[in-house]
């Protein structure tokens, strides 16, 4: 199988909408993915999403502990 996941995918192999969804991915995939999701009666709080990308990596550099001052 090829390609990405969406709701027509989701409704082909889900009896319904009535299931908790976790999305991870890029900010443009997430401005796509969620819409869709609410569009096909998904309630919104059963929608949890993590963002990636260049602004996580960023707040990840800058909490970033050094390996070597960790104790073994």
């Amino acid at each position: 199988m090829q390609g990405h996941v969406n709701v027509e995918l989701l409704a082909r192999y889900l009896p319904g909408s009535n299931y908790e969804f976790y999305v991870c991915g890029p900010p443009p995939m997430m401005k796509f993915r969620l819409p869709e999701l609410t569009k096909w009666g998904v309630p919104k709080e059963h929608i949890h999403t993590e963002a990636f990308g260049p602004a996580s990596v960023k707040a990840y550099a800058e909490t970033h502990v050094p390996v070597a001052s960790f104790s073994r």
